[in-house]
């Protein structure tokens, strides 16, 4: 026969273990909590990186733009762009709309839009992720990947002329461009 100490003694064991693993529940609610909070943070930390580093290759660009069409003629420079943006290939398009000229970059499902301020009809040519060549002769800024000695070599570029009759039917000469 059982007696009230042996039953009391298996009582206090149950009632510890119900305790212990009352008490390592609530301690792995709490670190799942936490964990939840630290990878939300660390996220929201990597987008606002991935952000940054969008916006910082637009504004080099930019002011590779800005600096070009603020100087005189005859300006030429060699500038990078970073291939890749984060290990990842992005895509840089410069959209001539218009009274304006944007430039868009995508990249990780991202796209990141600003407006350039410059003369959309003096402008021709697209920077690319790499190497870039830009320069600056008769007032016409024209940026490529490959190297530029006159305005002959840009790929965009149309018609040069001096008088509209220099124009197919329909353009005209404005500043010694077919427009």
């Amino acid at each position: 026969m059982k007696t009230y100490r042996s039953i009391n003694k298996k009582n206090r064991k149950a009632q510890s273990a119900l305790e212990f693993i009352m008490l390592f529940s609530f301690i792995f609610i709490i670190f799942i909590g936490m964990f939840a909070v630290f990878n939300n943070k660390l996220v929201k930390m990597t987008q606002e990186s991935e952000e940054l580093q969008l916006e910082q290759i637009q504004k080099m660009i930019v002011t590779e733009l800005q600096i070009a069409e603020g100087v005189m003629d005859g300006y030429q420079r060699q500038f990078s762009i970073p291939k890749l943006y984060l290990g990842r290939e992005y895509f840089i398009e410069l959209k001539k709309q218009d009274k304006v000229m944007t430039l868009v970059i995508t990249g990780s499902g991202r796209e990141r839009f600003r407006i350039i301020h410059l003369n959309k009809e003096k402008f021709f040519g697209a920077p690319i992720p790499g190497e870039n060549y830009i320069l600056k002769q008769d007032n016409i800024l024209c940026i490529s990947d490959q190297p530029m000695n006159s305005l002959s070599d840009c790929p965009d570029l149309p018609e040069i002329c001096t008088v509209n009759s220099d124009c197919e039917a329909g353009k005209s000469c404005i500043e010694k461009v077919c427009v």
